[in-house]
């Protein structure tokens, strides 16, 4: 069986097993759009057909891999069990003024159905030899009336919102302790005109103390925040007290200098401000599951805020991937462990996953696109309503057009482009197939293609 693609765009076929050792075949294509915008008020998506944005085989860093932001997961998920809606870029300022803080918004919205009103029945005469009263006329073209203004309603798209969320960019600033009382305070936000969307200015952190100022082997040091390493404003409690006795240890113009000072986040949840660190205390015994990580990281008083990609080994997305252990090793490998959660497939923070996606949906962004192609910093899309599918050609000579489903809108604003991956499952018992070709319907709704006798 072999895949043969109809399609412009990058299609592959590939294997993946499941807890039970069952083998599937899996149809996964990458359908890009480039973001116009066509007036004032008005974008467009226009299909890119030259293959340019390929299918993403393992996953990218922004930077150090392990060490920074995910900028593209791997398209070779074995299955999710919802969409990810993420969003590559970075937040812009309206006009690029300079500013303290802003608002940023992505929503995603799918058009309602409206049902048709009924058509009013013709009136009848009181007697079939006798025309209609004036009164019945009169009451005739008045419900005619009502009955036009109904369908120029029905025929009015309305959106119903899917997935919104709105987060705060703020300017650099740091928390210090008070001068003269107890506590600590944060400081004025800088200007800024643009940010990055990166999980290093939200919410988390990474702790790093070597014995010597040039050693960076083996930490002496070593505490992070489960739901974010890379991020800043969490500190474990214990950390002051092993920089100073680090300190004490060190020569003079060796010493960690400012540790006091802690950077804040620069992403937050809407108007949830972090007032000072977050300082919390991990058990000390380093062995510690992904479940119990994940269960201490929902005590945390804040949680990250972004739009990218969340960390695998990130809590609580790692518990989801079920237990690897001895057990396994002797008894499941290479298979996938029993207690599996396919949803820890799913890269997108838990607030961007969406049960759908709808082929006509529309998108609006605040404040997440340069000015110039925004209208004081708004962009309002509507999706083309394209569907790609498989036909399955089985060796009885039957065929069967099956649906693809999207499971990653991925929107880089930094490039103006939107790609779609889309994935159709093949199980593992289905009858024999001679091949499967993959296709694309430009249409939303209907039937995916007529077979002429």
């Amino acid at each position: 069986m072999n895949l043969e693609n109809q399609t412009p765009f990058p299609t592959l076929m590939y294997s993946s097993a499941d807890p039970d050792r069952e083998e599937h075949k899996i149809v996964v294509m990458k359908v890009s759009y480039k973001m116009l915008r066509l007036g004032e008020d008005a974008w467009g998506l226009e299909l890119i057909k030259d293959g340019s944005v390929p299918l993403c085989f393992a996953d990218e860093y922004w930077g150090e891999v392990g060490l920074s932001s995910v900028r593209y997961e791997s398209d070779l998920a074995p299955y999710k069990p919802r969409c990810d809606v993420i969003i590559n870029g970075s937040a812009y300022t309206p006009d690029q003024r300079p500013m303290q803080a802003i608002a940023v918004r992505l929503r995603l919205s799918t058009p309602e159905q409206k049902e048709l009103p009924e058509k009013p029945n013709e009136p009848q005469a009181l007697n079939p030899l006798m025309p209609l009263t004036q009164q019945q006329k009169q009451d005739w073209y008045k419900e005619l009336a009502i009955y036009e203004q109904k369908v120029k309603e029905s025929q009015k798209v309305s959106y119903k919102v899917q997935l919104e969320k709105t987060l705060s960019i703020l300017g650099e600033s740091v928390f210090k302790e008070n001068t003269l009382l107890p506590g600590w305070k944060r400081t004025k936000f800088t200007e800024f005109t643009e940010l990055p969307l990166r999980w290093e200015y939200a919410f988390g952190g990474t702790h790093l103390i070597y014995a010597n100022s040039d050693d960076n082997t083996e930490p002496v040091y070593h505490q992070q925040c489960f739901s974010n390493p890379l991020g800043t404003g969490w500190i474990e409690k214990d950390y002051f007290k092993t920089c100073e006795k680090i300190n004490r240890q060190r020569p003079r113009n060796e010493k960690i200098e400012n540790f006091r000072i802690i950077s804040a986040p620069k992403i937050e949840y809407h108007l949830q401000r972090q007032p000072k660190p977050s300082f919390t205390t991990h058990p000390k015994k380093n062995d510690l599951n992904a479940q119990q990580m994940a269960k201490i990281s929902t005590k945390y008083a804040y949680q990250p805020a972004g739009f990218g990609f969340v960390g695998r080994a990130w809590a609580p997305r790692l518990a989801l991937a079920g237990t690897y252990d001895e057990k396994w090793l002797a008894e499941q490998h290479p298979y996938p462990p029993q207690d599996t959660d396919y949803a820890y497939w799913n890269a997108a923070p838990v607030d961007q996953q969406i049960d759908f996606f709808y082929p006509n949906a529309r998108l609006e962004l605040w404040n997440l696109t340069k000015p110039e192609f925004s209208n004081k910093g708004y962009v309002c899309l509507d999706f083309l309503g394209h569907r790609p599918y498989i036909t399955l050609h089985f060796k009885t000579g039957e065929m069967l057009p099956f649906p693809m489903l999207t499971e990653t809108v991925l929107i880089d604003t930094d490039n103006m482009i939107i790609s779609l991956t889309h994935k159709s499952w093949i199980r593992s018992d289905t009858a024999p197939l001679a091949r499967v070709e993959a296709r694309f319907s430009d249409e939303a709704e209907g039937a995916l293609f007529e077979i002429n006798d």
